[in-house]
């Protein structure tokens, strides 16, 4: 891995914001978890979520 990529990493991780993520991660479950259930289901694939943690930690 490029130096730089290290840095960059080092730097978000420095300012991560462990609530957000997982506030990211379950309304990626919950997105999931409603696809999965639609699975057979006749119907029109949709697009696929677009999650902002910042503003689901409002």
């Amino acid at each position: 891995m490029a130096e730089i990529d290290k840095e960059r990493l080092r730097a978000m991780l420095a300012t991560a914001d462990p609530v957000m993520l997982f506030t990211a991660i379950r309304a990626a479950q919950e997105d999931l978890g409603r696809r999965v259930d639609r699975r057979g289901a006749q119907v029109t694939p949709e697009e696929p979520a677009v999650i902002d943690p910042a503003a689901l930690h409002r």
